[in-house]
């Protein structure tokens, strides 16, 4: 969010090594992420680093309606999976 308070994303995209260990920690706390970049592979064949992202990106999505200490649960959240 600006400093302003006036412009909030759609979401928070990730990279992490092992994405469904991930996943599955977030769903334990509540936090549904989504599984981004699943690639077409019937219509071409994708780079590596189309590849990686494919395996590795997880998308938290924002919302408006959130409060503060609503996305400071989502940050901690995330924080205490790589302690």
């Amino acid at each position: 969010m600006d400093e302003a308070g006036d412009y909030v994303p759609f979401g928070l995209f990730l990279l992490v090594e092992n994405r469904d260990v991930f996943y599955n920690y977030m769903v334990e706390r509540g936090i549904i992420g989504e599984i981004q970049w699943v690639l077409p592979l019937e219509y071409y064949e994708p780079g590596e680093d189309a590849k990686y992202l494919s395996t590795h990106n997880l998308m938290i999505h924002c919302d408006q309606r959130y409060t503060e200490e609503d996305m400071r649960y989502v940050a901690d959240s995330i924080l205490s999976c790589f302690d």
